[in-house]
């Protein structure tokens, strides 16, 4: 399994908790306090996941590269992320009780559990990227194909980015990065 198929699983297995967290308080079997706090929960182990992903998507990468071992950065969910995350789903919960729409909930509850698991990945695999002194930039790995119309302008045929350079991406985006070590020198960027 590769890394992104294991974010893609994580990401599956935390909507599956989300979705019957959400089953549960239409039941009534969970509060409105403790349907927000468990959502946050399922979130916030779920994001550890995908941080612990990325870690391992860049040990992974830099062992290729470099041919030799290379530490795991251990990337570590800031606690206000858990506070987030509960207002999230809280926001999600009051519109389910003002519009009694399940199935918007739902959807909702299941693109934030994708979003973020993914979103965690990144920007483990981007820290990681930005602090490694062998790391001289990154390319755009455009996956799974086809990718959006505007992740293929983001790519700009391969284009090596410094490795300080943020990757743009968007909700849900899949695309990840490659690093560059000293081999292949990064171009500047010039902002107009």
């Amino acid at each position: 399994m590769t890394v992104q198929e294991a974010t893609e699983q994580t990401g599956r297995d935390v909507v599956d908790q989300v979705l019957a967290a959400l089953a549960a308080y239409q039941a009534g079997t969970l509060t409105a306090d403790a349907f927000a706090a468990l959502v946050a929960s399922f979130l916030a182990a779920g994001k550890t996941a995908g941080l612990a992903l990325g870690d391992a998507a860049f040990v992974a990468q830099m062992q290729a590269a470099t041919g030799t071992a290379h530490a795991f950065p251990g990337t570590v969910l800031p606690e206000s992320e858990v506070d987030r995350l509960q207002r999230a789903a809280e926001t999600i919960r009051t519109d389910l009780d003002r519009d009694q729409n399940a199935e918007k909930a739902a959807k909702r509850l299941t693109r934030l559990a994708e979003a973020e698991i993914k979103k965690a990945a990144a920007d483990a695999l981007a820290g990681a990227i930005r602090t490694e002194e062998r790391v001289t930039g990154w390319v755009r790995v455009l996956e799974p194909a086809p990718t959006c119309q505007l992740c293929h302008w983001w790519y700009r045929d391969g284009r090596v980015w410094p490795s300080d350079h943020p990757m743009p991406r968007h909700t849900g985006c899949d695309c990840t990065q490659r690093i560059v070590t000293l081999s292949e020198p990064a171009k500047p960027v010039r902002y107009h």
